[in-house]
């Protein structure tokens, strides 16, 4: 199977140090042009792991245990840094271990501890440990007390509200980014009969929200020669499909303001990762599951009062419960993106979408970056 991922990396803060893509199942060619088109997807450059190609902006590559000895002398020589990955407790771990300038260890390896033991003993003074498959805040925090310097996995998609905590009411502003999504949540692609100016009094309650759909309204994209100055005109010009995702990603941005961005672009990878993989008939609800699987780290709410607070349809209650063919595409969309192979074959399973994967993969990262730098501020004029 080709696999193509770009993860997060955080330090000890939980603010992002870098971004690594990952891939694997490629010639060298295919690795180059893929590295080339994600380039510029990847905020903060550092490292890369592919199985051929290290282009000259990454300043490490990631090396396995069981890799080609001359390319990791090659490597050397080239001036990279090594990251040991994918290592075990057996023969040839040691030898790695004393040239490597970092180490990534898998928490979910049976032998996680000898091996972080060893790491310890023959390694560099000074080598960074990254913690990979840290999938919640107890584990982060566990790896954080052990000394680790970086971190891997989806822990920052999960909350913990303490028993006693209450509920804080939505602010005004995440009040009107509720009631925009609320109200295209009914829409369906055939629906001729959406309430536009509804629609456009929602919008026109928030400056910023008017000023982001007019800046759309007016971009390349819609191609309109007439300069619009009115949100009810803008939202005619943008039309009712793009309208949905502009106001789920306007939602998924804004309400995250106070939290990690990293929350707003995993909501919108799934999301549009999802539609891909989806039949044409059920391209919204796809994407609405992706988005949805991380609103209640959005809102601050317990995962099923978010979906209260979203008028969630039923379909996507349900696809987050691994139900139903949207549910399928749910488990698939977070065991790729977390790098969990055992749960993604197992999700495949009765599938054709094997062969899809990196493709439709590729196509939401970009998608991604090109949306969010779309929702930058508008200047006020």
């Amino acid at each position: 199977m080709k696999i193509l991922r770009i993860v997060p990396m955080f330090r000890r803060d939980r603010e992002v140090e870098a971004y690594i893509p990952q891939l694997s199942g490629f010639t060298e060619e295919e690795e180059l042009e893929l590295l080339n088109r994600v380039g510029g997807a990847i905020p903060k450059k550092m490292w890369v792991f592919a199985e051929h190609a290290a282009p000259d902006e990454y300043t490490g590559v990631l090396v396995r245990q069981d890799g080609d000895k001359e390319r990791l002398r090659a490597l050397r020589e080239a001036g990279k840094e090594i990251i040991g990955y994918n290592l075990k407790v057996e023969l040839g771990v040691k030898e790695l271990l004393e040239c490597c300038d970092a180490v990534a260890v898998d928490r979910l390896y049976g032998h996680f501890h000898q091996l972080d033991a060893l790491l310890r003993v023959y390694s560099a003074k000074n080598i960074r440990r990254i913690a990979l498959s840290v999938n919640s805040l107890d584990e982060f925090t566990a790896l954080w007390a052990e000394g680790f310097d970086y971190f891997i996995g989806d822990f920052y998609t999960k909350t913990v509200l303490a028993e006693s905590a209450q509920k804080e009411k939505l602010n005004p502003v995440k009040a009107n980014q509720v009631a925009l999504l609320a109200e295209v949540s009914t829409w369906t692609d055939d629906d001729t009969d959406q309430d536009l100016h509804k629609m456009a009094h929602i919008i026109e309650r928030d400056v910023a929200l008017t000023l982001s759909i007019l800046k759309l309204s007016n971009s390349a994209a819609f191609g309109g020669h007439k300069q619009i100055r009115n949100v009810y005109d803008a939202i005619v010009r943008v039309g009712t499909a793009n309208l949905k995702r502009w106001a789920i990603s306007h939602l998924t941005s804004a309400v995250t303001d106070e939290k990690t961005p990293e929350i707003a672009r995993v909501a919108l990878l799934r999301a549009k990762f999802m539609e891909n993989l989806m039949t044409v008939r059920e391209k919204w609800l796809a994407f609405y599951a992706g988005l949805a699987s991380v609103t209640g780290v959005m809102l601050g709410l317990p995962q099923e009062d978010a979906l209260n607070e979203l008028n969630a349809p039923q379909q996507v209650r349900d696809a987050l419960q691994y139900k139903g063919e949207i549910g399928t595409l749910y488990g698939v969309a977070e065991a790729y993106i977390n790098g969990d192979t055992d749960r993604l074959n197992l999700h495949l399973a009765g599938t054709n979408l094997a062969d899809k994967l990196y493709k439709a993969y590729l196509d939401a990262e970009l998608w991604v970056n090109d949306l969010l730098a779309q929702l930058e501020p508008v200047p006020i004029s």
